[in-house]
């Protein structure tokens, strides 16, 4: 949020009404009665600095913030949180009552009539004839608006541009321009089609929601949404609505805490035993769960069981939309990764040891009737696990081209995760939750 929690603004002699204010906007941009979806509201709360408004690009950024399912959309075509570079983009404000604000500015940025060679938005006259305004017609119409000057890209298509590793258009030859400009307004309308397909099927969804729950010491209530739902049959209910299940509940809480993360700092930065980083990601699942689609985990698992012999993974790994399992391994952060000799760079014995027992742990499930005991002891299922080993520090690799070639070199089962990515993952989500 930067040092200022808000920016100074132009102030008005009385607070105003801002649900008022933002419904005399929308009433009078679109020439008609439109219903607000609750959340909306939240949404048109920010602004952006001394620019007073919330810019195509700021809606993005607060609709993540606000629609944990976003990050699921964004996924699916291609791009995943970390490659959002925030500090390009200025800090989002909250709007004071005391401050003027335009929300026909806003509007206006998110539902221009059409680009400069005439192609009209389709969204616009779908909100009219719905009487309804919500957050996913905000953010298509982000997709179908022309910048400014009704012809260049608009901010929030940058913002999905660069996080695709594109950021395009800036060729300075003009029939390079035009080209990338064209490629920039395919990419935006095809980002809208999918979105318009993918919007939830859960009717509560453009509704606050709020989660009653028990911290140990007395009942809580808190504002809350979901990262994802789902239909779960085909054939609706007797009263035609949809069977919907809803997954992975979100609600302020103690996952990546200050205190977790200055803990496993410190344990990193200490050369802990490994039984410490167990008894801390035993005590924060939050950490390994960030690490892919998963919803639980199960430490020390034992596979089987000799004297001196024993097959005990730290832990498995529970999938997100399954009771199959992945398996994590935990190595000290002290382990030296790489090994330069005579100009060729390689993983160290130590790397490609670590792998062998991982197989060893990964072929056991190969056995039909260890699967068969396995489920019947756990209730839990493993068929060709995926491996993650957590081992070593970052520092280990000269840069990342060479650790990319390093990694290539491995089997595909194994992904090799150190204590400092973890902990950046971790941080970067914490810093996500804390942007607004």
């Amino acid at each position: 949020m930067g040092q200022k929690e808000f920016y100074e603004g132009p102030h008005r002699a009385e607070p105003m009404d801002i649900e008022a204010e933002i419904r005399k906007a929308v009433a009078t941009f679109f020439n008609g009665d439109i219903y607000i979806q609750d959340r909306l509201f939240q949404l048109l709360h920010f602004s952006v600095g001394d620019m007073y408004i919330l810019p195509p690009y700021g809606l993005w950024a607060a609709a993540l913030k606000i629609v944990p399912q976003l990050t699921e959309f964004l996924q699916s075509i291609g791009i995943p949180l970390s490659n959002i570079d925030w500090d390009k983009w200025p800090p989002l404000r909250r709007v004071q009552p005391d401050h003027i604000h335009d929300w026909i500015v806003s509007l206006s940025t998110y539902f221009k009539t059409h680009w400069d060679d005439g192609e009209k938005l389709s969204i616009v006259d779908s909100i009219r004839r719905r009487g309804e305004l919500s957050i996913f017609d905000c953010l298509i119409g982000t997709m179908q608006a022309p910048g400014s000057t009704g012809c260049e890209i608009n901010s929030a298509i940058h913002f999905l541009l660069e996080a695709k590793g594109k950021g395009y258009p800036h060729g300075d030859d003009p029939d390079q321009y035009w080209k990338e400009l064209s490629e920039s307004r395919q990419f935006a309308f095809s980002v809208a089609n999918k979105l318009e397909a993918w919007i939830s099927p859960d009717p509560s969804f453009g509704d606050q929601q709020f989660a009653i729950y028990h911290d140990g010491k007395g009942f809580r209530i808190r504002p809350f949404a979901v990262f994802n739902n789902y239909q779960l049959k085909e054939s609706p209910l007797p009263d035609g609505s949809l069977w919907i299940a809803r997954g992975n509940i979100i609600q302020p809480n103690s996952v990546f805490s200050d205190e977790a993360l200055d803990w496993l700092e410190s344990l990193i930065n200490k050369n802990a035993r490994e039984s410490e980083f167990q008894l801390f990601f035993k005590k924060h699942p939050e950490f390994l769960l960030a690490l892919g689609n998963y919803k639980t985990i199960h430490p020390q698992v034992i596979l089987h069981e000799d004297i001196g012999t024993g097959l005990v993974p730290d832990f498995f790994l529970e999938k997100m939309n399954s009771d199959f399992c992945d398996i994590c391994d935990l190595k000290r952060p002290t382990a030296e990764l790489v090994r330069i000799q005579k100009h060729r760079v390689r993983f160290r014995d130590s790397v490609m040891e670590a792998v062998a027992q991982l197989e060893h742990y990964r072929d056991w499930f190969d056995d039909k009737d260890n699967r068969n005991v396995f489920y019947a002891k756990y209730g839990l299922r493993a068929f060709r696990p995926r491996i993650v080993a957590i081992i070593g520090r970052r520092q280990s690799y000269y840069d990342e081209v060479n650790r990319i070639k390093l990694e290539s070199s491995l089997p595909r089962w194994v992904s090799l995760v150190t204590y400092d990515d973890v902990l950046d993952k971790a941080k970067q989500w914490k810093d996500f939750a804390l942007r607004f």
